[in-house]
């Protein structure tokens, strides 16, 4: 007969020098490697109209309702995200790039500390919680510069933990804390308001078994009614921000020409075999192995988090983070019995001391090869950053500068507003749109500009433009052809032109 292979339960308290190595290996090189990542991109095109308008309120004392850093006169404009403006103007006027770093840093901190705390409602294998958080943080740091989002998840990882912690039993006056959430996310993240309810939904709603009775769904809906008479608080402390009912719809309002016409790449649906098209799918393939392993006893709730929020990350880009949401609780009980269940064959030090130089020199690779050629994004010069161009526009005279219409594109009018000057339009879609702005459709003539779907000549008398940063498009072009107009800087990824 055969003699039968030796196998050993998998010990988290293996005490090897080189086992621990691999152990702090997997924790600490992905937060170095992200905290690295963070430093470069803690200032981005968005980051320059959040301080344009963190500014606008620190010195006025006020959040506008009249757009002011625009050409355009009289349109409305929703600032939903307030204070988060004046956090992100504050510390790059008293610390710099590192204020948005630290900031950057702390959040994602903060939101992977709730994380583990919510991951505990479902395991209590502290290394598969810390495993899961540290693939969330593969997934949430390209959501961390200084935008709200980087309140938004913590404040939702917040709701869902204090959600399951009632759901097994806690005291339910831990639902009070809702309200307060409600308050903080209706000024930091307007947009995202909605989202609170949204998360409370997997938990009232009926699972589809009890639709064959209807006692079975009167008798769901009572079990949690305290969470449905909790949503009234919620809703009625939306109505503590700058724009009242108009902040709480945001939502609505932005859903405009600007996304529907798929111009966007942050709001399109990610490439299969890209980063985000990836995660994407590898989350669906976790929400298909656990609904698999489990549907004897389906925890419907968990099926609707994870189903909703990854339609959401499928839908577009930006809501790649969410995945976190749902997701996760569902990795780390698979990783929990995979971890408890696991068996392997007994090692030698040598082996673990393999996997432990392979490991450790992907991880240098990473460093040597990618992010020395890296800098901050707002100390180059390019179309989102075009520091060349406004180093010229400052030499101007006082004269040429109170007579200026300037145009800019989505890219390049943040930065151009974050240095003093009023723009054709920036980064921010929605409020360029007539549900918001009360106007025009700016947005789309915008885009008309870009496809060269208008009459160019008819469009730059209408405005009267003195100057104009221009990227390479069509419009581009024309400009160039134009006697009317000479370049009178040359950058690399645009063009500025000035009015002869």
């Amino acid at each position: 007969m055969k003699k039968k292979k030796e196998y050993e339960v998998a010990d988290w308290k293996d005490t090897t020098f080189c086992t621990k190595y691999v152990t702090l290996a997997w924790m600490l090189i992905p937060i170095v490697i992200i905290l690295w990542v963070l430093r470069l991109t803690c200032v981005d095109s968005d980051s320059y109209f959040l301080m344009a308008t963190g500014r606008y309120i620190v010195e006025n004392g006020e959040v506008p309702k009249i757009n002011p850093f625009v050409i355009h006169s009289d349109l409305a404009i929703i600032v939903q995200q307030w204070i988060i403006d004046v956090i992100n103007y504050l510390l790059y006027d008293n610390f710099g790039i590192n204020g948005m770093y630290l900031w950057s840093v702390l959040a994602i901190s903060i939101a992977c500390l709730i994380e583990y705390k919510y991951l505990g409602m479902y395991s209590t294998n502290n290394k598969a919680k810390i495993y899961t958080v540290m693939i969330s943080i593969f997934i949430l740091y390209g959501f961390y510069s200084t935008r709200p989002t980087s309140v938004t998840v913590s404040i939702l990882l917040t709701e869902l933990t204090i959600l399951e912690m009632v759901n097994k039993g806690k005291s339910k006056r831990l639902l009070w804390v809702l309200p307060l959430l409600s308050l903080i996310l209706i000024n930091c993240h307007s947009a995202m308001w909605p989202m609170l309810f949204i998360m409370m939904l997997p938990y009232v709603f009926p699972p589809l078994t009890s639709f064959k009775s209807i006692s079975k769904i009167k008798e769901h809906l009572w079990k949690y009614k305290e969470m449905w008479l909790m949503m009234v608080p919620i809703f009625l402390v939306g109505f503590l921000n700058p724009n009242g009912i108009r902040g709480m719809l945001y939502l609505i309002y932005s859903y405009s020409s600007a996304d529907s016409k798929g111009t966007i790449n942050e709001m399109m649906s990610a490439q299969v075999f890209s980063y985000l098209g990836i995660i994407t799918v590898v989350s669906l393939v976790i929400i298909a192995i656990w609904a698999y392993k489990n549907r004897s006893n389906l925890d419907w709730k968990n099926l609707y988090l994870a189903l909703g929020t990854w339609i959401l990350a499928a839908k577009n880009m930006r809501s790649t983070w969410m995945i976190v949401l749902g997701t996760t609780p569902l990795l780390v009980m698979l990783l929990d019995e995979i971890i408890k269940n696991k068996v392997k064959l007994k090692h030698t030090n040598s082996n673990y001391r393999i996997l432990a130089l392979i490991y450790t020199f992907g991880a240098v690779s990473i460093f040597l090869i990618i992010f020395p050629g890296m800098t901050p994004r707002n100390t180059v010069d390019s179309q989102l950053s075009p520091v060349k161009a406004v180093e010229y526009l400052d030499g101007l005279s006082d004269s040429e500068k109170e007579n200026m219409v300037l145009f800019t594109g989505f890219n390049n009018g943040a930065y151009l507003e974050w240095n003093g000057y009023k723009v054709y339009m920036d980064a921010r879609p929605e409020i360029y749109c007539k549900n918001i702005n009360g106007k025009e459709d700016i947005y789309d003539e915008y885009l008309e500009v870009l496809n060269g779907e208008i009459d160019f000549n008819e469009f730059l008398n209408k405005y009267q433009f003195t100057h104009l940063v221009v990227y390479e498009t069509v419009f581009q072009t024309y400009l160039e052809c134009n006697d009317n107009y000479e370049i009178v800087v040359d950058a690399d990824e645009y063009k500025v032109f000035k009015k002869v």
